[in-house]
């Protein structure tokens, strides 16, 4: 099980990586292209594998961004700078979009003076 995912991963990151070194010439990432419901399928807490925010889920719709990592909903308005998003929380939280690819995307944030970084894929709601 342990290398099914460790394959999964690099084969990811591979395509995550080719994808990357073309972003010049990529189209820029719209509001559009994040609508919908992503769920977790691999997270990273600082450079380890964590399981317990597998299942998690982030989904943008109407121009707001739920997100379940805490463990409950939280709901608010987002904005899309680039590549960068911004919750509009209390704490306003932000995300990195690190690689994008169809219905692939990876994203980087700091919660609590740790660096994350979640793998998500787009799922039917």
């Amino acid at each position: 099980m342990y290398s099914k995912k460790l394959l999964s991963t690099v084969a990811f990151m591979i395509i995550l990586m080719f994808v990357a070194c073309k972003q010049d010439s990529a189209k820029a990432i719209e509001g559009t292209d994040l609508e919908g419901k992503w769920e977790v399928f691999e997270a990273y807490r600082g450079k380890k594998v964590t399981e317990t925010l597998n299942g998690a889920y982030f989904i943008f719709k109407n121009n707001e961004l739920t997100v379940n990592i805490t463990g409950r909903d939280v709901t608010a308005p987002y904005t899309l700078t680039g590549t960068k998003i911004e919750h509009q929380t209390t704490n306003k939280e932000r995300y990195e979009i690190s690689g994008f690819v169809n219905d692939n995307m990876m994203l980087n944030t700091t919660l609590s003076d740790y660096d994350f970084r979640f793998n998500v894929k787009k799922v039917e709601e």
